[in-house]
């Protein structure tokens, strides 16, 4: 990766298009530009061609007032955990040559489908103290799944350089923000699921489950209640801790959806004598140029898309490519 790169980090929610570019001098990086383009009708009340349509026009827009900064820009794109696959498991000692072989062994195993029928990628976790203690991240995402996610950057000759799912994006983002990990929990509600990230420093888990801000909704016949977010939240501390017996973690950061609601934040914490936090967790470097302050106050907007901008200028410690190689490697000679 060269020491000055530059990087666009989109995210596609169901009300809006999400864009935050990342440049990088060095080892460091600052923010130097962000946009939020509104849809006219949220996503799920339009058939899949009119959803095309319209995240096709919210590219179009924001393709029209960035077409400069997105010369020679790597273009990062995520794709939400219920519409991918995050698997984690522990390596047996092997020898490094055989590692490749072992992973592969282990996607056949525990993704639903033929490895033929997915892209896939992997990350490995080193345990520092001892070189023989590997365990893997697989992260895939069915062919099908992945031509329909990319098919309106496509018709907008915007092609992703990178696609990764947006908990690897998540755990990207707070990651660099933290920079020295200990016990960290991380969660980001979306309209129809929350992301939960945990790690201990070394490795990470996320697990995704079907409770987002739509679960809320009164009308329903049995509304969620921020309890039922910290009974899944408390399943998913017992079972990596049955993984990793000295993982404690006292506070937590949430963004998106209900975890920007005070109180919402306060019950939960209650619940699970666990410090919940919100999005002023997103501290990020700003370039001067930048307005700070309306970017802090979308940070739970915003966090997304910085992970997959550092995935896009190389600096992301988190990082998976769900794009083919061929396409990848296209997408950044269409750029120039």
């Amino acid at each position: 990766m060269p020491k000055r790169a530059h990087s666009w980090g989109i995210e596609v929610s169901n009300s809006e298009l999400r864009a935050l570019r990342l440049e990088r001098t060095g080892d460091t990086v600052q923010i130097s530009d962000f946009t939020i383009v509104p849809f006219l009708d949220p996503l799920p009340s339009l058939h899949e061609d009119q959803r095309t349509a319209a995240i096709r026009g919210g590219l179009e827009a924001f393709k029209e007032a960035h077409r400069r900064s997105l010369k020679g820009a790597q273009i990062v794109i995520g794709v939400p955990g219920h519409e991918s696959f995050l698997r984690f498991a522990k390596l047996p000692p092997v020898e490094p040559k055989k590692i490749d072989f072992i992973v592969r062994f282990e996607a056949v195993q525990q993704l639903p489908f033929p490895l033929e029928s997915v892209d896939w990628g992997y990350q490995l976790f080193k345990n520092a103290e001892n070189p023989h203690d590997i365990s893997v991240m697989i992260a895939a995402i069915t062919k099908a799944r992945r031509l329909v996610v990319t098919e309106a950057f496509k018709q907008s000759k915007l092609t992703p350089s990178t696609l990764t799912p947006i908990p690897v994006a998540l755990l990207g983002a707070m990651s660099h923000i933290r920079q020295k990990l200990s016990h960290e929990v991380w969660l980001l509600m979306g309209d129809v699921s929350t992301d939960l990230v945990l790690t201990n420093g070394e490795e990470a888990w996320v697990r995704t489950f079907p409770i987002g801000e739509n679960s809320f909704n009164e009308e329903a016949k049995y509304p969620t209640t921020p309890e039922d977010v910290a009974i899944e939240i408390e399943r998913s501390l017992g079972y990596y801790s049955s993984l990793y017996p000295d993982f404690h973690a006292t506070a937590a950061a949430g963004f998106g959806g209900k975890f920007n609601d005070p109180s919402f934040r306060e019950t939960v914490s209650r619940k699970l004598d666990l410090t919940v936090e919100g999005s002023a967790e997103f501290t990020p470097e700003v370039s001067l140029d930048c307005e700070s302050g309306l970017l802090m106050r979308h940070g739970d907007k915003m966090v997304v898309g910085y992970g997959l901008a550092l995935q896009g200028v190389g600096l992301s410690r988190f990082s998976v490519n769900l794009m083919p190689k061929k396409t990848g490697l296209a997408a950044l000679f269409d750029r120039g």
